[in-house]
């Protein structure tokens, strides 16, 4: 659980690194604030730092619609120091503006951007060469003006667009895909049927088999073959000669006999059942069907309308009620616009009486002012979500493309079609070096490795490219991988075509990456910068309302100091991230460091687990890093290593060595001894078992030849049969795609559509086959 002290959170977190090493991370956080009239930050109290963000947090909707704002900072590890700025970019003007700058520097490093705008696209339409439709690149309209703009992803490039072929190609593509979709569906409904009898067929034969075990199995407890009592042929009681031996079962031609005491009770529970009285019908006003047939209570108190006069009663309502709003509508319209007049596109307050305050009516005009703002921002969203809406139902049929590099932002296109084109929102956050220009809005669906990234200074999503390439597995989860998909696939049912497809694309993928350091880092891959000391400058453009913004990072350099029982150890921590929220005028700041243990099971060894913050100035720390450099160089300040400490197992050397070194160690002591020495490697000859035993494993030289041998011929049974149920999948998609060639064919050119080859003469499956050699 995180800390607060004096001034930091810390929080102490086990965890396995992308390298496979385990360490307990220790991460530092601290808010600080950006004073009005000083250029250096200073921290929050103690009581108003805030603590960690233990989850994503969003702040324009959720994971399916935007990404996060911040990303959770309890991560094992980052490969570079993360620079997110959140907020809003300003007209330098403060005045709408269509276009700008905005640009944050940290030291050395400048980063920009362009700032646009709300902007569409318009569809061009092809122009005929040589017979030819060519398609043209679309027109972009002006940007609007606007005196600020969000900095999210969600206006920069990316987004989501539809895979739509043109109007030829569709139709074409619809007639096939009827033919062959119709055919399909037969051919599976004829497995389905075939498999489902094939299942009752081997379900009726298991439930025989299970019956005729049970009729055979010896029953009453006589061990003589000859004196067994038998549950089948009408001899379940009786012995060999017919005699009764226990129970009333059945007489010997299988007739079933009832103990008279027995039938006596039955016979009484009949009797008493038919004497009862019989339960009355439940009460309740009378029922009548409408023209539907829905049952409707009847209620002598209520008129009962017909269908006519109850759908007049109905289109009655819905006029008053319409008239009603209308009447609502205006009468709002008219108290916003009470005191404002509309002038020739100015608006000009009315003349106010002498008692009015000055400053209360300038308020009450920034008041209207802002909701009617707010209130065309409302209009122009509903209106994009209406389009929006409409579009998704029109292309409901078509597959759906999320931009590998931003799926929430705008402008992305593979498909030149006129309702996609027409009204495209375009980014309003672009890289002013590499604009959006119509001639390369489209993209080439086979080649989405060069889309182009969105521009931002905010947080990269975990799924887009270039940051999911660094996602993978760590060395633990790799460990029995290979065990793992096994097992997998031999769950699979050949049979099954679906399960032969998942087979053969487990053959096919690759060994999955491991994972990079560099995943946990979410800012944008510009602003992730190599590594940032504490003390820099930082000037921000145009992102605060007052244009400029400067301050200086607080210059300090942080130590981690941490106690597990056996004294405080201490290590460097390094500044991994950087979030400004000019805004709220406060720079939260995150260091991290890590402290390696050997096995999970020794974290419960430790008395305690406490950590600390030592807080140094910058350049103190620099200092003593050149004096200590300048030391290792001159050879000063060397520690020997006392040999004495290799006599004891149980010292804090033989713990932190590998098992290998100990081994090679170990010899040579026993060799200077003349003793033996402990051979590691041979302790591999054993295993340990699910009863925690551990047993000999081939070290005598004896081996199991027939178990052996059973393995071998399963395995090869089942490669055999794999290999066999993937050839006539191949087979069989090879036969479906030659078939829609086929019927392609026909349909181009406005031809019958030929049978099937099961359907064909000989003559036409010979000159089928020669068609297609």
């Amino acid at each position: 659980m995180a800390d607060l002290r004096k001034g930091y959170w810390i929080e102490l977190l086990p965890a396995e690194r992308a390298d496979g090493q385990l360490a307990i991370t220790f991460v530092a956080r601290r808010t600080f604030t950006i004073p009005e009239d000083d250029a250096s930050i200073q921290p929050l109290e103690d009581e108003e730092q805030p603590p960690f963000l233990e989850q994503d947090r969003f702040d324009e909707g959720d994971v399916t619609t935007a990404p996060p704002t911040l990303e959770a900072e309890l991560v094992p590890e980052k490969a570079r120091c993360d620079v997110l700025l959140v907020g809003k970019t300003y007209a330098p003007s403060g005045q709408p503006e269509p276009e700008w700058e905005c640009a944050i520097r940290v030291g050395t490093v400048l980063r920009r951007l362009k700032v646009l705008g709300p902007r569409t696209c318009h569809y061009t339409r092809p122009k005929k060469r040589q017979g030819k439709l060519i398609p043209q690149p679309p027109t972009f309209t002006a940007p609007a003006p606007v005196k600020e703009v969000p900095l999210s992803l969600t206006l920069a490039y990316g987004g989501e667009t539809w895979v739509i072929p043109d109007a030829e190609t569709l139709a074409l593509q619809r007639q096939i895909n009827e033919i062959i979709d119709a055919e399909q569906a037969e051919v599976k409904a004829q497995k389905a049927e075939a498999k489902a009898a094939k299942q009752a067929a081997a379900e009726k034969a298991k439930k025989e088999a299970e019956e005729q075990a049970f009729l055979d199995a010896p029953v009453g407890g006589v061990d003589d073959a000859d004196e067994k009592l038998l549950r089948a042929r009408g001899q379940f009681g009786y012995d060999k000669d017919g005699v009764r031996m226990w129970g009333e079962a059945t007489s010997q031609r299988g007739t079933a006999v009832m103990d008279l005491d027995a039938f006596a009770e039955w016979q009484a529970a009949q009797e008493a059942a038919e004497s009862a009285p019989a339960k009355p019908k439940p009460k309740g006003p009378p029922l009548r069907l409408n023209a539907e047939g829905e049952a409707l209570e009847i209620d002598d108190g209520v008129e009962i309308l017909d269908e006519a006069k109850l759908a007049e009663e109905l289109a009655a309502s819905a006029a008053d009620q319409a008239e009603l709003k209308a009447a609502q509508a205006a009468a709002a319209e008219a108290r916003r616009r009470e005191g404002v007049v509309q002038n020739d596109g100015t608006r000009v307050m009315a003349a106010m009486s002498d008692e009015d305050d000055p400053e209360a009516w300038d308020d009450s005009l920034k008041d209207q002012l802002k909701e009617e703002d707010a209130d065309r921002l409302a209009a122009l969203k509903a209106e994009h979500e209406a389009r929006k809406k409409e579009l998704e139902e029109k292309l409901a049929e078509f597959p759906k493309l999320p931009c590998p590099t931003n799926p929430f932002g705008k402008g992305f296109i593979v498909s030149p079609v006129q309702q996609l084109l027409e009204g495209l929102e375009l980014p309003q956050l672009e890289d002013p070096d590499a604009p959006l220009t119509p001639q390369d809005l489209v993209q080439d669906i086979m080649a989405l490795d060069r889309v182009p990234l969105p521009a931002g200074f905010t947080t990269w999503p975990k799924q887009a490219h270039p940051r999911i390439g660094l996602a993978g597995d760590y060395p633990s989860d790799m460990k029995d991988y290979e065990q793992v998909l096994e097992d997998h696939k031999r769950a699979l049912d050949l049979e099954d075509e679906d399960d032969v497809r998942v087979l053969r694309e487990l053959d096919r993928r690759p060994v999955p990456g491991m994972m990079q350091p560099g995943w946990f880092n979410s800012a944008a891959p510009t602003l992730q910068l190599d590594a940032l000391a504490g003390d820099e400058e930082v000037t921000l453009t145009n992102l605060t309302k007052d244009g400029t913004l400067y301050f200086k990072l607080p210059a300090r350099a942080l130590e981690a100091e941490l106690d597990r029982g056996r004294g405080v150890e201490r290590t460097d921590l390094t500044l991994d991230t950087l979030v400004i929220e000019p805004d709220a005028r406060t720079v939260t700041m995150l260091w991290r460091a890590h402290f390696p243990f050997e096995t999970w099971d020794e974290l419960e060894t430790y008395p305690q687990l406490v950590g600390w913050v030592l807080d140094l100035d910058v350049a103190d720390r620099r200092r003593r890093d050149w004096e200590a450099q300048v030391a290792a160089q001159r050879g000063e300040g060397t520690q020997m290593l006392d040999i004495s400490q290799l006599d004891d197992e149980d010292t804090a050397y033989w713990k932190t060595i590998s098992n290998e070194r100990k081994a090679k160690e170990a010899a040579a002591m026993a060799a200077a001894e003349g003793t033996a020495a402990l051979d590691i490697e041979r302790m591999g000859l054993y295993r340990q078992v699910d009863d925690d035993d551990w047993v000999k494993q081939a070290s005598d030289g004896t081996v199991d030849l027939d178990g052996e041998a059973k393995k071998r011929k399963e395995e090869e049974a089942w490669l055999e049969e794999k290999t066999k149920a993937v050839k006539a999948l191949e087979a069989q998609e090879k036969e479906e795609a030659t078939r829609r060639e086929e019927v392609a064919a026909a349909v181009k050119d406005g031809k019958k559509v030929p049978p099937k080859d099961a359907d064909k003469t000989p003559a036409q499956l010979k000159k089928a086959k020669a068609a297609r050699a």
